[in-house]
């Protein structure tokens, strides 16, 4: 960011006598939050992790029963999983 600020000086002069540039974070939080919210969002992604290998594992755990399971059927709302997995 200094080599461009150096860069606008040089061409306009005039336009940026005494001016100096600085790169900030863009949030709408306070500066004394910023940390609070990025341990919630965190956290927050966890959980969302756990669930969705959670569910993730039971929907494994219902194809390869249905699969290897001696003949048991799955819930008439899984065909599209009938006809995906024959």
């Amino acid at each position: 960011m200094t080599a461009l600020a150096g860069q606008l000086a040089t061409a306009y002069p005039k336009e940026d006598k005494n001016r100096t540039a600085m790169v900030t974070r863009a949030t709408l939080l306070p500066p004394d939050g910023i940390a609070d919210a990025e341990l919630v969002t965190g956290i927050l992604m966890v959980v969302v992790l756990l669930v969705l290998l959670i569910a993730c594992a039971n929907v494994a755990n219902l194809l390869l029963r249905w699969r290897w399971g001696g003949g048991r059927r799955l819930p008439s709302n899984w065909r599209w999983a009938r006809s995906e997995a024959v």
